[in-house]
């Protein structure tokens, strides 16, 4: 009972018989509506597309409006979301895709060919493969720093920016991190990195070898460091 509510008053909020089966119901109604939109089978595409000079592979998953996902690396692919990002595609439509020379997209690439510049064309390919007049384009890691180039050049094609943990937008900031995380970065856990990708589950991005190597390799950014005094 709430601090100065007299037990009169805590009656007359009492749910009148009448409407105790009307409530049940409804709640019952309401979980199994929250049970069926889980246990409801989300629309899955996937395929390749011939973009920018190489073919790119892409799984769209959900319906409604559209989010392009760029993922960390470079080198790494979009398994990874796997399958966390599935509960956001219940209520959007994303659209995945391995970057050039990652993942399912070819391998049959020039060295040359590699540069900031076509990751991000392979963006607004993307865009224009999906007919995407502004896109919300979100990017995790690398993906964060491919988005923020893709925003300096094509500003008006964008719809929002979701930057998640992104690599820093200059070479001094990035840099300053890599010092400040290989402090943090205990030797064992740096063992354990070097052990766990050689391992089949890794060569297979399987979701618990997967999980296993982003816990050790993000550890470093959620520590902090203290000085304890006497």
């Amino acid at each position: 009972m709430l601090e100065g509510t007299s037990m009169k008053s805590a009656r007359q909020v009492r749910i009148p018989r009448f409407l105790r089966p009307i409530l049940i119901l409804l709640i019952i109604g309401g979980l199994a509506a929250t049970a069926g939109e889980k246990a409801k089978k989300l629309k899955i595409e996937e395929g390749m597309k011939d973009i920018n000079g190489t073919q790119l592979y892409y799984k769209t998953m959900g319906e409604g409006m559209p989010i392009v996902i760029l993922h960390g690396g470079p080198g790494l692919d979009h398994s990874y979301f796997l399958p966390q990002m599935e509960e956001l595609a219940r209520h959007y439509k994303l659209i995945f895709f391995d970057q050039r020379a990652s993942g399912k997209s070819s391998n049959v690439v020039d060295t040359t060919a590699i540069t900031m510049n076509n990751f991000v064309e392979d963006v607004e390919g993307i865009r224009k493969a999906f007919k995407l007049k502004k896109m919300n384009l979100f990017g995790h890691s690398w993906g964060g720093l491919v988005a923020m180039f893709y925003a300096v050049k094509y500003p008006n094609n964008l719809n929002s920016l979701v930057l998640v943990n992104s690599t820093p937008a200059s070479s001094g900031w990035r840099n300053a991190s890599f010092v400040l995380m290989a402090r943090r970065t205990l030797p064992e856990d740096s063992v354990a990195q070097a052990n766990l990708v050689q391992t089949e589950g890794f060569r297979k991005r399987s979701p618990k070898a997967m999980s296993e190597f982003f816990k050790i390799l993000f550890g470093a950014h959620f520590t902090i460091e203290c000085t304890l005094t006497a």
